[in-house]
Protein backbone atom coordinates (compact mmCIF):
# COMPACT_ATOMS: atom_id res chain seq x y z
CA UNK A 1 0.00 0.00 0.00
CA UNK A 2 1.38 3.36 -0.93
CA UNK A 3 -0.22 6.72 -0.30
CA UNK A 4 0.93 9.03 -3.08
CA UNK A 5 0.93 12.43 -1.45
CA UNK A 6 3.70 13.57 -3.74
CA UNK A 7 1.93 12.76 -7.03
CA UNK A 8 1.22 16.44 -7.70
CA UNK A 9 4.96 17.14 -7.56
CA UNK A 10 5.27 15.40 -10.92
CA UNK A 11 2.32 17.10 -12.64
CA UNK A 12 3.21 19.68 -15.28
CA UNK A 13 0.05 21.68 -14.58
CA UNK A 14 1.32 22.26 -11.00
CA UNK A 15 5.07 22.65 -11.58
CA UNK A 16 7.04 23.83 -14.59
CA UNK A 17 9.29 20.96 -15.71
CA UNK A 18 8.36 18.74 -12.75
CA UNK A 19 11.05 16.10 -13.43
CA UNK A 20 13.88 18.62 -13.49
CA UNK A 21 15.67 19.49 -10.27
CA UNK A 22 15.23 23.23 -9.95
CA UNK A 23 15.93 24.62 -6.49
CA UNK A 24 14.98 28.10 -7.68
CA UNK A 25 11.32 27.10 -7.87
CA UNK A 26 11.19 27.61 -4.10
CA UNK A 27 12.67 31.10 -4.17
CA UNK A 28 10.77 34.37 -4.57
CA UNK A 29 9.13 35.42 -6.78
CA UNK A 30 8.30 31.92 -8.08
CA UNK A 31 7.43 30.19 -4.75
CA UNK A 32 5.94 27.25 -6.64
CA UNK A 33 5.77 25.16 -3.47
CA UNK A 34 3.14 27.55 -2.06
CA UNK A 35 0.72 26.87 -4.91
CA UNK A 36 -1.93 24.17 -5.17
CA UNK A 37 0.66 21.56 -6.21
CA UNK A 38 1.05 20.22 -2.69
CA UNK A 39 -1.68 21.01 -0.25
CA UNK A 40 -3.04 17.78 1.21
CA UNK A 41 -4.65 19.67 4.12
CA UNK A 42 -5.23 23.07 2.60
CA UNK A 43 -3.07 26.14 2.84
CA UNK A 44 -2.32 28.81 5.44
CA UNK A 45 -5.43 29.93 7.33
CA UNK A 46 -7.54 27.35 5.49
CA UNK A 47 -5.68 24.34 6.85
CA UNK A 48 -7.92 21.40 7.62
CA UNK A 49 -8.67 21.02 11.32
CA UNK A 50 -9.09 17.28 10.81
CA UNK A 51 -5.56 16.59 9.59
CA UNK A 52 -4.46 15.04 12.91
CA UNK A 53 -7.59 12.85 12.83
CA UNK A 54 -6.70 11.72 9.31
CA UNK A 55 -3.11 10.91 10.35
CA UNK A 56 -4.51 8.80 13.17
CA UNK A 57 -6.77 6.91 10.75
CA UNK A 58 -3.91 6.28 8.31
CA UNK A 59 -1.79 4.92 11.14
CA UNK A 60 -4.60 2.65 12.36
CA UNK A 61 -5.24 1.40 8.82
CA UNK A 62 -1.58 0.50 8.32
CA UNK A 63 -1.49 -1.25 11.71
CA UNK A 64 -4.61 -3.24 10.82
CA UNK A 65 -3.10 -4.32 7.50
CA UNK A 66 0.01 -5.50 9.37
CA UNK A 67 -2.15 -7.23 12.01
CA UNK A 68 -4.28 -9.21 9.55
CA UNK A 69 -1.77 -10.06 6.83
CA UNK A 70 1.73 -11.37 6.40
CA UNK A 71 3.55 -10.12 3.33
CA UNK A 72 6.41 -11.60 1.36
CA UNK A 73 8.63 -10.02 -1.27
CA UNK A 74 8.42 -10.90 -4.94
CA UNK A 75 10.63 -12.53 -5.98
CA UNK A 76 11.03 -14.44 -2.75
CA UNK A 77 14.85 -14.21 -2.86
CA UNK A 78 14.77 -10.39 -3.13
CA UNK A 79 17.60 -8.80 -1.17
CA UNK A 80 16.44 -5.67 0.62
CA UNK A 81 18.87 -2.80 0.21
CA UNK A 82 18.93 0.24 2.43
CA UNK A 83 19.35 3.55 0.63
CA UNK A 84 21.09 6.16 2.80
CA UNK A 85 19.48 8.84 0.61
CA UNK A 86 15.72 8.37 0.89
CA UNK A 87 13.49 9.49 -1.95
CA UNK A 88 9.89 10.61 -2.14
CA UNK A 89 9.10 8.20 -4.95
CA UNK A 90 8.77 4.45 -5.21
CA UNK A 91 11.54 2.61 -7.07
CA UNK A 92 9.27 -0.22 -8.17
CA UNK A 93 11.95 -2.79 -7.36
CA UNK A 94 10.31 -4.17 -4.21
CA UNK A 95 6.98 -5.88 -4.72
CA UNK A 96 4.96 -7.52 -1.98
CA UNK A 97 2.20 -10.06 -2.01
CA UNK A 98 -0.06 -11.31 0.75
CA UNK A 99 1.49 -14.57 1.90
CA UNK A 100 -0.87 -15.39 4.73
CA UNK A 101 -3.89 -14.08 6.58
CA UNK A 102 -2.83 -13.96 10.22
CA UNK A 103 -6.17 -13.21 11.88
CA UNK A 104 -9.82 -13.74 11.04
CA UNK A 105 -11.76 -10.59 10.26
CA UNK A 106 -14.37 -9.71 12.90
CA UNK A 107 -17.94 -10.28 11.80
Amino acid sequence: MYIVQTAAHYMSDCFVEPYKFDIDRYLPPRNEHNGPGYAPYGLDAHTCTGRAWMHLHLTITMLLVAYYFEFEPLPRDYKLKINPFPALSVTGKLRLRIANQLQEFPT
